[in-house]
C-alpha cells in the first residue's frame, strides 16, 4: 500500500474559541486530542501514513485556509476534530451528502469510539443550501471529510469522556486507531477500557483511585502497556485492585 495522507484539522483556534463549558475551551481541547492523534498515526504507521496538520499551535486559520491547504497537499482523508455543545450526550461522526463519501471512515472512527470508550454514536451527513453539504469542510474538500465532535462538553455527563488532558489525549488515540483500521492497518486495541459487560476481566487500569472508576484512563491487557500511559497522579490496578505501579 502507497502511503496515505491523512490531513488533521484542529477546529477553531485563536480568536475562535469554539464551545466553552464546565471550565473547558473547545480549541484547546481539540488541539491535545488532535496532537495525541497525530502522534499516534506516526507512531504505530509513519511507514504507511504521512500526517498533515493545518494548525498546530493556537492560532486562527479560516475554514477555507484550511480546506485550501488540504486540497492542495493532496490528502487522501480530512478528519476535523471538534467538541460539541447543546446538551447532547454521543460523540458525532459527519460525513457527505455526495455518495456517502467518507461515511466508511466516520463509522470506523465512530465504532471505536463506541467500542473502546463506551461513547454513544450519531453518524450523519447535513445537506445545506442548492442540494450541497452544510459544513463547508466537507462540502470544499475535494477528498472523503469526515468532522468528529467527541463529546457534549456542557453535558455534566458526556463531558466526563475528555474532561482532562489525559483523557483528551486518550480519545485523539482512539480516534487515529479508528483512522488506521479504516485503511486496514492493525492496531493494537488496548487504549480504554471497553463497556462492561457485567463479566470480570484480566485488565490493567489507569486510574487515581481503585474506588475512582471516573478518574479511569484506560484498560490494557499488557502490564507495560498501562505503565507507559500512566501519567504522574495515577496508579496501575490490576482486576482485583491491587495497585501494582508505581509501587
Amino acid at each position: 500500500m502507497s502511503k496515505k495522507n491523512v490531513f488533521l484539522d484542529y477546529g477553531h483556534g485563536g480568536s475562535d474559541s469554539g464551545a466553552c463549558a464546565n471550565g473547558l475551551v473547545e480549541k484547546t481541547m481539540n488541539l491535545i486530542t488532535g496532537e495525541a492523534c497525530r502522534q499516534e498515526l506516526l507512531d504505530l504507521a509513519g511507514d504507511k501514513i504521512n500526517v498533515l496538520t493545518a494548525r498546530r499551535s493556537d492560532v486562527f486559520m479560516s475554514l477555507s485556509e484550511r480546506t485550501t491547504m488540504a486540497n492542495n497537499l493532496k490528502a487522501d482523508c480530512f478528519v476535523s476534530i471538534h467538541h460539541n455543545a447543546g446538551g447532547g450526550d454521543r460523540g458525532e461522526y459527519i460525513h457527505s451528502i455526495v455518495a456517502d463519501m467518507g461515511k466508511s471512515l466516520a463509522n470506523h472512527i465512530g465504532d471505536e469510539m463506541q467500542t473502546v470508550l463506551g461513547q454513544q454514536k450519531k453518524v450523519y451527513s447535513k445537506q445545506g443550501d442548492y442540494n450541497r453539504d452544510y459544513y463547508h469542510v466537507i462540502r470544499e474538500t475535494v477528498m472523503e471529510a469526515v468532522i468528529v465532535e467527541v463529546c457534549f462538553i456542557d453535558n455534566a455527563t458526556d463531558v466526563q469522556i475528555a474532561d482532562t488532558v489525559e483523557k483528551q489525549k486518550r480519545n485523539g488515540r482512539v480516534i487515529a486507531h479508528g483512522i488506521l483500521k479504516y485503511y486496514g492497518i492493525d492496531v493494537n486495541n488496548d487504549t480504554a477500557e471497553k463497556p462492561s459487560t457485567g463479566v470480570s476481566s484480566n485488565l490493567y487500569r489507569v486510574r487515581k483511585t481503585w474506588e475512582d472508576a471516573k478518574s479511569q484512563l484506560g484498560a490494557y491487557s499488557i502490564l507495560e502497556n498501562a505503565k507507559k500511559n500512566c501519567p504522574s497522579g495515577y496508579f496501575v490496578f490490576d482486576s482485583k485492585g491491587t495497585k501494582v505501579y508505581p509501587v
